[in-house]
């Protein structure tokens, strides 16, 4: 089959059944969950059939559960009723996510943690395509290296007509070993001088040239522009949209950072499942209180962010993640069985091997949808959809064992760039992460269960932990 083809030199994970065994243990794990999740859900129902006035029936026989398509309205319906008259921790927590206040968190987090200076620099005349770019280059912050430049990224940051509105990170020049490059750049300034908005070019064309570079595009609010606060003028992210600008940043130090001999492994050219590890790694520097109390300021007041509102925040963002992790596993699933062996044949048949599916979750599909037609994923993954799925369950691992007792440390940053970014897909994926894991533990000592808080951990944490071996 097509997923057994790709899965033998293309994955990490080599067996597509094995994986789909795990997807299946999985929801079996997580099903109590999403139904203890679907009851507080029906308490703001407002049509006992649903939206769509139809019933799905699970294969529990329960008549009272609501429809996938009906899922996120009614989570948002939930937020809504929690939150009463007052404002809820997402829409207050706005007020302390200025653009230039995210900025100042993100730049403060790859220093402290990943030992990285990003500044801006001077573009050259016609290296942008639109004046609202930023030209960033990535510096070495300490040790011996200070002041060397890594990497250039662009910063694409603001809705405008004919932009993608998709969060990406584009890959525009890929980092080689020196061996593999005829150019190699001569050190710069140091970064703190590249911090003047206006500082000089630190490297001639040539030399930057030798540089990886790579483009973040997203469609942030914009001051005194599209999205912006309509009574300040103010670019405020959401909680949600600080959580983009991570993860995108995420996949940009993946892709500046590596040094390969060839640039088809070169950052984030990696097995599907590696791909999205780095970009959900560094979201969890966005919503980890002890982070965000750090940087986040109030707009008008300057006062930090209470660290009680950092905690609801966590705790709102995995309010319904049993439902969403069960959805996500239906939705692997079934992007393996269309690529499997006893893949359907016909419309019919596929229509109803997604609903069979669905009936293992604690949210069916209603009868007679598709929701397969307009889920573009099951073309361009391909079989590797779980991926997903794995690199939760990998960044879960790295953040309770690696990062999470003291994030901002440096310590653990600067083994994961040596250890897993540097290398980008030129050796063997696993063997990277158990070497980080296993370095992290004897660097720590005996102070963790197997290298893990379990108290701090949900259960859904509990079940994606048992997804991947490592």
């Amino acid at each position: 089959s097509y997923a057994s083809f790709v899965a033998s030199h293309e994955r990490i994970e080599r067996d597509p059944a094995a994986v789909a065994t795990s997807l299946h243990t999985l929801l079996a794990a997580t099903r109590p969950l999403a139904y203890a999740e679907v009851r507080r859900l029906r308490t703001v129902q407002p049509h006992p059939k649903g939206v769509g006035g139809v019933a799905p029936t699970t294969q529990h026989g329960d008549e009272e559960g609501i429809a996938l398509h009906d899922q996120d309205y009614l989570i948002a319906r939930y937020e809504r009723a929690a939150a009463g008259e007052s404002e809820s921790a997402a829409h207050e927590a706005r007020h302390y996510l200025e653009l230039s206040e995210c900025m100042r968190g993100l730049t403060l987090v790859l220093e402290k943690a990943f030992g990285l200076v990003l500044a801006p620099v001077v573009a050259r005349e016609g290296e942008i395509w639109h004046r609202s770019v930023r030209k960033m280059m990535l510096y070495e912050a300490e040790g011996r290296g200070a002041g060397s430049p890594l990497g250039v990224l662009y910063l694409d940051l603001f809705p405008r007509a004919l932009k993608t509105t998709n969060a990406a990170l584009y890959t525009l020049r890929a980092g080689l070993t020196p061996r593999a490059s005829s150019r190699s750049p001569r050190s710069a300034p140091s970064p703190t001088e590249t911090h003047r908005p206006h500082a000089s070019h630190a490297l001639d064309a040539d030399e930057e040239a030798a540089l990886p570079a790579a483009a973040l595009v997203c469609s942030l609010p914009q001051p005194r522009g599209a999205g912006c606060d309509d009574r300040t003028g103010r670019a405020l992210l959401s909680p949600a949209q600080l959580r983009t600008l991570f993860h995108e940043v995420g996949h940009a130090l993946h892709s500046l950072l590596a040094r390969t001999e060839f640039q088809h492994f070169s950052g984030t050219r990696v097995p599907f499942e590696l791909v999205e590890v780095p970009s959900t790694l560094l979201e969890r520097f966005a919503e980890a209180p002890a982070v965000l109390c750090q940087w986040a300021r109030h707009a008008d007041s300057g006062v930090p962010m209470p660290r009680e509102l950092a905690r609801q925040l966590a705790h709102d963002r995995r309010g319904f993640e049993a439902l969403r992790t069960q959805s996500t596993a239906m939705w692997a699933l079934f992007d393996l069985q269309l690529h499997g062996e006893a893949a359907p044949t016909s419309p019919a048949d596929t229509a109803a091997a997604l609903h069979r599916l669905s009936q293992l979750t604690a949210v069916p599909l209603a009868p007679g949808t598709c929701p397969h037609g307009m889920f573009s994923h099951l073309g361009s993954y391909g079989s590797a959809y779980y991926s997903y799925l794995w690199a939760r369950s990998v960044t879960l691992r790295l953040w309770y064992d690696c990062f999470e007792a003291e994030p901002l440390d440096g310590h653990a940053g600067r083994r994961w760039r040596a250890q897993v970014l540097r290398h980008g897909g030129a050796r063997e994926p696993k063997e990277l992460l158990r070497k980080m894991l296993a370095s992290d533990s004897s660097a720590r000592g005996s102070s963790r269960t197997n290298g893990l808080r379990f108290s701090e951990q949900t259960d859904v944490d509990k079940a994606l932990l048992q997804l991947v071996d490592l």
